[in-house]
C-alpha cells in the first residue's frame, strides 16, 4: 500500500496516510481530517493547496501548463506540486511550504 508522509515546513513527522487508489494528496489529506487549503475545489488555479515533494515524487507526471503557471505564480520552488494536481502512486514524503 502506498503511503504520503506529510512533515511541517521545520521536517517535523505530522503523518502517515494511506491513499485511494488514483485519489489526490489533498483528497486523502483531507478524508484523514488534515486542513489543506483549496478555495478554487481543485481547479489548480488557487494554489493554496502547494505542498513540496521531498522525495517519492519520481513516477509523478511533470506539472500540465495550469499547475505550473499557478506555482510560478506563487514563486514555488521546484519541488512544489499542487496536491490537488498528484496522486501518490508510490510512497511520498511532502511538507508544507
Amino acid at each position: 500500500m502506498t503511503t504520503i508522509y506529510l512533515q511541517s515546513p521545520e521536517g517535523e513527522p505530522l503523518g502517515a496516510y494511506e491513499p485511494e487508489r488514483d485519489e489526490s494528496v489533498m483528497d486523502c489529506l483531507q478524508r484523514r481530517g488534515v486542513s489543506i487549503k483549496g478555495s478554487c475545489f481543485g481547479s489548480g488555479d488557487c494554489g493554496e493547496c502547494a505542498l513540496l515533494v521531498l522525495s517519492g515524487g519520481d513516477k509523478l507526471p511533470k506539472p500540465a501548463l495550469r499547475e505550473r503557471r499557478t506555482l510560478e505564480k506563487l514563486k514555488a520552488p521546484p519541488t512544489a506540486r499542487l496536491s490537488c494536481y498528484i496522486a501518490a502512486d508510490e510512497d511520498m514524503v511532502v511538507a508544507r511550504i
